[in-house]
């Protein structure tokens, strides 16, 4: 049933330039083979991320390709706004890769420093959350052993996934 809901969204968002205004943000969390490495991946919406950082930094953005004042200001961005802990307390420091952009979106790109597999993590999400109150920000997690979805909204930025 959960699936179900997630496959809709995704729909939703394929045809997204018609339907936007739906405020949504995906992220992909996903662990390499040793799970002691994590790629991370979030998209947002071009409109939506240019607005979120005119409202925290005053800079009014065009993002287009190869914009090197665009990657650094959307990094800061997400970097403010999506964390992840090891534990409770412990950052986990995240290396930037690269921004793709595509059709009405951005992909920005991470890649995590190295962590012991066991214990648990908190994934932090409050992307776009000081922009609209519907704010949903979608999250997949998967591994070699298992995969799942959730979904962080303004009230509930923090999710606790299981390591062991």
């Amino acid at each position: 049933m959960v699936v179900n809901k997630y496959i809709l969204v995704l729909f939703l968002w394929v045809l997204s330039p018609v339907l936007h205004p739906l405020h949504l943000s995906v992220s992909n969390v996903d662990f390499n083979d040793r799970r002691d490495r994590i790629n991370i991946s979030v998209k947002i919406f071009i409109d939506d991320i240019q607005d979120a950082i005119y409202k925290s930094s005053g800079e009014q953005l065009k993002i287009v390709d190869d914009c090197l004042r665009c990657d650094s200001l959307i990094d800061n961005y997400v970097r403010d706004n999506f964390k992840l802990y090891f534990g409770p307390d412990s950052l986990i420091n995240l290396e930037f890769l690269k921004i793709q952009q595509n059709d009405e979106a951005i992909f920005v790109e991470y890649i995590s420093g190295k962590f012991k597999n066991d214990g648990y993590l908190i994934i932090r999400n409050s992307i776009l959350n000081d922009l609209y109150e519907d704010q949903k920000n979608l999250v997949f997690v998967a591994d070699k052993e298992r995969n799942t979805g959730f979904t962080l909204d303004k009230k509930n930025t923090d999710f606790k996934y299981d390591l062991n």
